[in-house]
Order: structure tokens, then sequence, then C-alpha cells
């Protein structure tokens, strides 16, 4: 309607520096920071922050999943989900050793794609992760940014430039076919 609404820490943020935004389908807020507590959710007007995992630094990406689930990837490779009003951290369903997250992203038949920094692209469907990189035909191992279209194949983004991959391969693949 024509006004502003500005947030700062005097209306509860904890940091001034805001890394990421999200908009849920609830329509509730999230908000990245790069500060101690870094993650809060704006929810009916009122700030409440999320304590991430010790030695987690500041949630780059954020996505939902069909049931819901809020996905949050950090700068230093932690895979978190909310849960309630927790984090839980998921980071050992994934790599051995955790790789920056650069970006999330949520396809319909319930796959969480993960594009990292420096090991190409994860995929955690039904419990399960696999990861896809450039001994795979993968053609970048630095992946920033996930789109689907409508033909059933995935853009990505990275330090190569952009390419597209068309999402059954990427299932073979994980799926050790």
């Amino acid at each position: 309607n024509g006004t502003f609404t500005v947030l700062t820490r005097k209306d509860g943020l904890t940091g001034d520096t805001i890394r990421g935004l999200f908009l849920d389908r609830r329509g509730d807020l999230w908000v990245s920071q790069e500060s101690i507590t870094s993650l809060q959710r704006l929810h009916e007007g009122k700030l409440q922050t999320y304590s991430q995992p010790t030695g987690s630094r500041h949630v780059r990406t954020m996505a939902e999943d069909a049931a819901g689930n809020i996905w949050l990837g950090t700068a230093d490779g932690f895979l978190l989900r909310v849960s309630g009003e927790a984090l839980v951290d998921e980071t050992a369903r994934t790599l051995a050793r955790p790789k920056p997250i650069r970006c999330l992203y949520v396809t319909s038949d319930g796959s969480l794609w993960i594009g990292y920094s420096g090991a190409g692209l994860g995929r955690l469907r039904d419990g399960r992760f696999a990861r896809i990189g450039t001994e795979h035909g993968l053609r970048d191992e630095y992946v920033c940014a996930i789109l689907a279209d409508d033909t059933g194949a995935l853009w990505l983004s990275g330090d190569r430039g952009i390419f597209q991959v068309r999402r059954r391969e990427l299932d073979a693949v994980a799926e050790g076919r």
C-alpha cells in the first residue's frame, strides 16, 4: 500500500548483514544473517530466532519441500532441516566431508537437490543421498543455482557457465544405473 517496513536490530534482528530471504508457503519470511544466531523467522509480525549447530556458518540458501519442511544450506556445508522450533542437522546424511552449499532446489518427485562448491550436485531422496560430479559427466563441480523446466531437465549455473541436464540422467547416476 505504498509503505515500507524496515526491520533492524531495534526490531529484534540479530544482525545487520542479511545473507538471504525465503518466503515459505505459509507466508513466513525466513531471514539469514551473518551473525552468531544467523537464522530468524518472521511469523505474524514477530521474529523467532533459531540456534544453529555449533561451528556452522551463515545460511546461504533455503528451500521448502512438498511436506512443508524448510531446508537450509550453510556456507560451510551444513544441511539443516527445520523441525518445529529447532534445527535438525542432516549433514551426516550427505557428503563424508562437507563442502559449502551454494543452492538448494526441491523437485516434484521429492528430491532435494544440493549445489555444492567443489563437490558438484547432491540428491537427497527417500532418505538416500547420492553425489553427482564431473566424473559422472557433470559439467562443473561448482553449482550456484538450480532450476527445473517443463521438459524434465534441470538448469544449473556454475563457475563454467549455464548448463542443462535431463533429470532422468541425473536419477540414473544417483541410483547407480
